[in-house]
């Protein structure tokens, strides 16, 4: 699997009418350098987050939902497992098309927690054996040449 580079936008906290609706936070993720891919993996540290959604952007620029009310924390008003690490597989994600960006909805609804997030985002796109041979092959032939 290969890491794919990204740049993620600050929480937002979302609501109507400019008011923040409190415990719902938003964070975009757009990938970098692709076109669109596939997503393997991706895996995160919680921060007293209780449930999450995440959204993948297709290349037409609409959302698809991805997994949906996840739960992170059994239960939202003790910090118990607040800040466990997850991994998600492609096989738990609603989605089998490239993707260039991700949306993760989080939500908190104890208000006992006035910051919550998630953290230490990775992101994976699954490479194929032969797709690395080839790679390998055409560094040795072209070496001054990037694949």
């Amino acid at each position: 699997m290969e890491e794919i580079e990204y740049t993620e936008y600050p929480i937002k906290l979302i609501g109507l009418n400019d008011e923040a609706i409190p415990g719902c936070g938003v964070i975009d993720i757009s990938f970098k350098n692709v076109s669109g891919t596939k997503v393997a993996k991706l895996s995160f540290q919680n921060n007293y987050t209780s449930f999450i959604t995440i959204k993948g952007k297709s290349v037409t620029g609409n959302f698809k939902t991805l997994l949906k009310n996840f739960r992170l924390m059994k239960f939202c008003h003790y910090a118990d497992d607040s800040q466990n690490f997850f991994s998600i597989k492609s096989e738990d994600l609603c989605c089998n098309e490239p993707l260039i960006g991700l949306k993760f909805i989080l939500r908190q609804p104890s208000s006992q927690w006035k910051c919550f997030n998630i953290k230490d985002i990775k992101i994976y796109r699954s490479t194929s054996k032969i797709n690395k041979e080839l790679e390998i092959i055409e560094k040795k032939i072209n070496p001054c040449n990037k694949v």
